[in-house]
């Protein structure tokens, strides 16, 4: 904090948005091995007052972003947010249906950036892993206080044991990336409770959810995230040729990390 306003190089009132990137940056190069307990804000008039433990203090196991920088998505959060206040499951889905829209890291961004709201905790569940009651089952016994099934309960007993003993507060699961429907809907919470579920899916037949859809970037967003992946320097270099690379795979995602992987290849000549 005193470098961050050290940074402000003596003017007063400093440019707080400037100092709260410079603190962020810092607890980001520390790997997560030095972060507060406890934040606490208040306005410079002193009227407004926000206070809250850690997030990482929560009980999760949301996956770590692979992607250097989030862009181009913030509204598309945003909707998430608000679909998921009103409604018990909402599913993040592909008017593509190709893949690589970036689903799974939309989840994620969405699970770090508001996990806060969750102080029930938040379990990522795979559907294409083990069956998804013993996975419901082993992050509470690993992560919730005074969690323990009783010996003899049948799967489906041990599932809803989870949705009655689960620590308090409101709780997000994550299903990533459904590709059967039915092949959740026995592991899904209650209707009406604190229990609420975001699901990422290809498919757009059969959806009984309320939706975000997500396709392509916008012209603008995947010039960004090149940039991101390629550099600044490099592609206002050759910036109509960048621009060209964004058209070619159609502003998506997937494209834009599978160009970039390339054009990083030692002795690359395709960019």
């Amino acid at each position: 904090m005193r470098q961050a306003l050290a940074s402000a190089n003596g003017t007063f009132p400093p440019n707080m948005r400037e100092v709260t990137e410079v603190v962020k940056q810092g607890f980001n190069g520390s790997e997560k091995k030095q972060l507060p307990t406890y934040f606490y804000c208040r306005s410079w008039d002193g009227d407004i007052e926000n206070s809250h433990f850690n997030p990482f203090d929560i009980p999760h196991n949301i996956p770590q972003s692979q992607s250097r920088k989030f862009v181009g998505r913030d509204e598309q959060i945003e909707q998430s947010r608000q679909l998921l206040q009103t409604n018990d499951v909402v599913a993040i889905t592909d008017v593509t249906g190709q893949g690589g829209v970036g689903k799974t890291e939309l989840a994620i961004q969405y699970s770090w950036q508001y996990l806060e709201d969750y102080s029930g905790g938040c379990c990522w569940l795979n559907p294409q892993g083990i069956d998804l009651g013993t996975q419901l089952v082993e992050f509470g016994v690993v992560n919730l206080p005074n969690f323990n099934p009783p010996d003899g309960l049948s799967l489906a007993g041990q599932v809803a044991y989870c949705w009655k003993k689960w620590q308090a507060g409101k709780v997000l699961l994550i299903f990533d990336d459904v590709k059967d429907w039915k092949q959740i809907q026995p592991y899904l919470p209650p209707k009406g409770s604190r229990f609420k579920v975001l699901i990422t899916t290809r498919l757009n037949t059969g959806l009984t959810y309320p939706s975000l859809p997500l396709g392509k970037l916008s012209p603008d967003g995947a010039l960004e995230l090149l940039t991101t992946l390629l550099g600044k320097d490099r592609v206002e270099k050759e910036l109509e040729f960048a621009k060209g690379l964004c058209r070619f795979v159609n502003y998506v995602p997937i494209g834009l990390y599978q160009i970039a992987a390339q054009c990083r290849e030692p002795g690359s000549e395709s960019c």
